[in-house]
């Protein structure tokens, strides 16, 4: 990388084979097939580049030289200050500028670069020219960056739901419909400038031919107003053919992502041969559904080109009588033949945009449905598409003295939890006082998991009223992370990274006291048979470590953040009874003892608690300690006495 006249010049050399363009636009287009995959390779290259230069206050331009086309054409992306700036929305722009310098010669440098290179990049960088993004489309293919903002508000927008409601589509689904349909939504766009382009050629060139011959220029219409009548009669089986592609696209990527995250689940089942049998089943449905689609589309368009050639010639035919006639003169001939030539496109053009718009409407909706809760207008809101997130330790920490809860209802919808009246909590109301340790029991069903989720905004509250030191918590979902509290699930999720990448998740080592975590969390003697210790990369959702690992190393996470509020949903259920008892003994015992609120059936933890919330269908039906409760609460009773609370 150099510098010139404050412009960053960055030269690719591309090998490949040797072939000649031309050295204009039409040889580079008429070579598209050879050029395809040699462009689509350093387009991406310069996307790349572009990307790690971005922080640059001044203008880039990315050339590419080599025998891809005999040392005669050049690649160059330029983007001014104006669209590198952080707070901007970075887009490249493209274009072709030719310059030939000797084949056998070393690639050019800044000073050896033809000036049009640079007046060509400034020019395209300062008259934000998105046409010349075509160019590079048509032979390499979509735009990398295409659908950024789309799908950055479509993330914004899941993030935004309430983390415990299920998400609409599985994962594998959710990537298919992030990477194509984003990107097919996004490029359609670019075809506007070039259609209304060719509208208003063809429109000046049939009011040229309607002057010199109305009855000709009308008859040769004809055709093309058959493309409306071809569209309107394919329009619902685009929408149909396509929509049912997209289903089987989603279905196969849905199930494959599935069959990975449950690969154990497979094989102890002995259900390998069954699930690549189903497998195999999605994917020859997948592939009768896009064949059929492609077929159509494939046979609509070409209707659509071949009623343009039908236009020109009838317009040959009618000519050659009006000029035995001499009603027609020679010229006029050659003037329909050159309009009608490039009018008589028009249709096919038409015809695939009226089918993109088909398609574009199924991307539409299959994108909302992943953002249900949104308005369909937030898909395309502006906004910074890269803006930072806010420094850790941003948001001042309010020490907790009181945390009270009034009136807290959640209903699950009908159906959900194998229920047919909804389920959920209604009205319950609690008391927690800085460094007490709550826990919260009940039978299963009873809504303790639910009453938790509903207290921090992972679920969104029916009703009811929650108070932080006696101010209203008008958002829970974004006032219950860390510094106020942290929250351990019933079942943690890890990330395929190291143990220590897993803990910190984020947090740089140096600002926290990670051994103390640890610690507490009783993971030391874990970490040292660990053969690469806290370096040790865990798998997938942690797979490498024991149910009892994850949810220490779940703890520890918790713990390094050092919140107010430490929230745990059944922590202990995966621990051993001497493990647990050192958990909590450690938790417990440490100087200013945390305030703690947690789910759990375990006797350690009901004997350690200063205040027990046993609950029953969804109610609080008592609330003290366990001396207490045992004395006056049936249902503690039979929990303690029964087979539901385990020693």
């Amino acid at each position: 990388v150099a510098a010139r006249q404050d412009v960053r010049v960055l030269v690719l050399k591309a090998n490949g084979r040797s072939f000649s363009t031309g050295g204009d636009l039409g040889g580079f287009v008429e070579h598209r097939d050879d050029l395809e995959r040699y462009a689509g390779r350093l387009v991406g290259l310069l996307n790349e580049t572009i990307v790690a230069l971005i922080d640059l206050p001044v203008p880039v331009v990315a050339a590419v030289h080599g025998i891809v086309t005999g040392g005669s054409l050049g690649l160059v992306l330029a983007s001014d200050v104006a669209l590198v700036t952080p707070r901007a929305n970075f887009t490249p722009f493209y274009s072709v500028v030719g310059f030939s310098p000797n084949s056998s010669a070393a690639p050019p440098g800044p000073d050896t670069l033809p000036p049009q290179a640079f007046n060509a990049s400034t020019i395209i960088a300062r008259s934000r020219c998105f046409l010349s993004c075509s160019v590079i489309r048509c032979v390499a293919g979509r735009n990398p960056l295409d659908g950024v903002l789309l799908r950055a508000n479509i993330v914004g927008n899941i993030l935004h739901r309430p983390g415990a409601l299920p998400q609409p589509v599985p994962p594998g689904d959710a990537i298919t419909r992030l990477d194509d349909d984003a990107a097919d939504f996004a490029d359609f766009p670019t075809w506007l400038p070039e259609l209304a382009g060719h509208l208003l050629f063809t429109l000046v060139a049939f009011i040229i031919m309607w002057r010199i011959n109305p009855a000709i220029t009308l008859v040769t219409t004809l055709p093309l107003l058959g493309v409306a009548f071809l569209n309107r009669f394919a329009w619902q089986r685009f929408l149909r053919y396509y929509h049912a592609s997209r289903q089987a696209d989603s279905a196969v990527t849905g199930f494959l992502g599935e069959l990975l995250g449950t690969v154990q689940a497979v094989k102890v089942a002995d259900a390998e041969a069954d699930a690549l049998h189903y497998f195999r089943h999605l994917n020859e449905e997948r592939r009768r559904r896009n064949v059929r689609h492609n077929l159509f589309y494939a046979v609509f368009n070409s209707a659509a080109d071949n009623l343009g050639d039908v236009a020109v010639a009838i317009m040959v035919l009618l000519s050659a009588q009006a000029l035995q006639a001499g009603t027609f003169t020679v010229g006029d001939f050659a003037l329909f033949t050159s309009y009608l030539f490039f009018a008589a496109r028009f249709p096919a053009d038409i015809g695939s945009f009226l089918s993109e718009i088909a398609q574009q409407r199924v991307s539409l909706d299959r994108m909302q449905a992943m953002q249900p809760e949104a308005r369909p207008e937030s898909l395309v809101q502006p906004q910074p598409i890269d803006a930072a997130p806010p420094p850790a330790g941003a948001r001042p920490p309010i020490p907790l003295d009181t945390l009270t809860v009034t009136g807290l209802t959640y209903h699950h919808q009908p159906g959900s939890h194998g229920s047919s009246p909804p389920a959920g909590i209604s009205q319950i109301n609690l008391t927690i006082r800085r460094g007490s340790f709550t826990v919260i029991t009940g039978r299963v069903g009873a809504g303790k998991t639910t009453l938790l989720r509903t207290l921090l905004g992972l679920l969104p509250p029916a009703g009811g009223e929650i108070r932080w030191n006696d101010q209203r918590v008008a958002d829970p979902a974004s006032f219950f992370g860390p510094p106020h509290s942290a929250y351990t699930p019933q079942v943690p999720r890890l990330f395929s990274e190291s143990l220590q990448e897993n803990i910190l998740l984020g947090l740089a080592a140096a600002d926290v006291d990670l051994p103390a975590a640890i610690h507490t969390a009783v993971l030391e003697p874990d970490i040292a048979a660990l053969e690469q210790g806290l370096a040790t990369v865990v798998g997938p959702r942690g797979v490498r470590l024991s149910g009892g690992q994850v949810q220490r190393a779940a703890a520890a996470r918790m713990f390094v953040r050092q919140p107010a509020l430490l929230v745990f949903d059944d922590l202990s259920s995966a621990l051993d009874v001497e493990t647990e008892q050192t958990l909590w003994q450690r938790l417990l015992g440490e100087e200013g003892q945390p305030t703690i609120l947690a789910v759990s059936h375990r006797r350690p933890a009901l004997m350690r608690a200063d205040q027990i919330i046993v609950l029953q269908d969804g109610r609080v039906a008592a609330t003290g300690t366990l001396t207490e409760l045992l004395a006056t609460s049936p249902e503690m009773q039979a929990l303690w006495h029964g087979d539901l609370v385990e020693g």
